[in-house]
């Protein structure tokens, strides 16, 4: 599409113009590219670089733009695609709609965009009193998650927040995360409070798990390493240190295993248990712990790199003191 993109803009595509209202319209120029956004977010930056390659050996013939200015005209693709959808709502291609891409997103919307082919319509779910299309709202994202998981998906790929009266209740997400009461004579539901409730759910399931699986899975089994990988995320979740570092440990070796001496991963991973080791007060153990992240990260991302500068060196001086 970026290709594309760029061939049109070529030919005149950026004073093109797309009505949403008889007098209102939107060009290219009027997308946001979140520029600055994108130039800090490394998933989407990786992207952009391996596409400036292709596009400069597909493009030959073409004028390509600075990398400023393709950087821009990515930030405002990638923002305002729409999914292009069949008649069961599953994706069969994208494409960049200007007219349309004047509609906000909200958790509640009060309208859904359907197609036919290429062909985009904005159909209201709901009457409205006066259309105002900056009173129309469409899901950007997939609905059926919890709060926290749905502002975690806009914020990484649209870089905002959701303030819509979903997001806003505070009961949402007890009553996403609701139990039946364990008294036997209460058909009621109990509301979870916050996310640790999920969280103690997901500890207790691993070690239920673990305990089974431990006559029967090798250590270096993947489903094992992987169940022993979230008890120890859970933990850590919880504060649980002394249950963080019981599952850590047993990573030790799995990791070596599946990433290698030398990987950035494992490095992270062992300064990981190192900063457990100084919250539980094991010094000795957590400068072990440093000492091997230190060689490999010094490797992997070198010695003026923030990770290994400012916090990797600030955490194997607390432990000299």
């Amino acid at each position: 599409m970026l290709s594309r993109l760029i061939i049109k803009l070529n030919k005149g595509g950026t004073n093109e113009k797309s009505h949403y209202t008889e007098l209102k319209f939107r060009t290219f120029k009027d997308l946001l590219s979140h520029y600055n956004e994108i130039k800090k977010d490394e998933k989407r930056m990786e992207h952009f670089i391996s596409l400036n390659s292709v596009l400069h050996e597909y493009l030959k013939d073409q004028l390509i733009p600075n990398t400023a200015e393709l950087l821009s005209i990515y930030g405002k693709m990638v923002i305002n695609t729409f999914n292009i959808l069949d008649a069961e709502m599953q994706s069969i291609g994208s494409g960049l709609y200007l007219a349309a891409s004047v509609i906000d997103h909200s958790c509640a919307p009060n309208a859904v965009a359907v197609f036919e082919g290429r062909k985009i319509y904005i159909r209201t779910l709901c009457d409205i009193p006066s259309l105002n299309w900056m009173n129309v709202y469409i899901s950007y994202i997939e609905l059926l998650n919890l709060p926290t998981v749905r502002q975690k998906e806009l914020q990484s790929l649209y870089y905002f927040l959701c303030e819509c009266s979903k997001c806003l209740d505070i009961d949402e997400f007890r009553r996403m995360t609701a139990t039946f009461c364990q008294n036997e004579d209460c058909n009621e539901c109990v509301l979870g409070d916050t996310e640790e409730i999920i969280i103690k759910c997901n500890l207790d399931i691993c070690k239920i798990c673990l305990e089974k699986q431990k006559k029967l899975l090798y250590p270096t089994n993947i489903y094992n390493v992987k169940i022993l990988d979230l008890a120890m995320e859970s933990c850590i979740a919880l504060e649980n240190w002394e249950g963080a570092l019981f599952y850590g440990k047993q990573l030790l070796e799995p990791f070596r295993s599946y990433y290698g001496e030398q990987h950035p991963l494992r490095g992270i991973f062992l300064m990981k248990l190192g900063k457990i080791g100084l919250l539980l007060d094991y010094v000795e153990e957590a400068k072990q712990y440093f000492a091997e992240a230190s060689s490999i990260l010094l490797t992997t991302h070198g010695c003026k790199h923030p990770l290994v500068k400012d916090e990797l060196c600030n955490y194997m001086k607390q432990c000299q003191v």
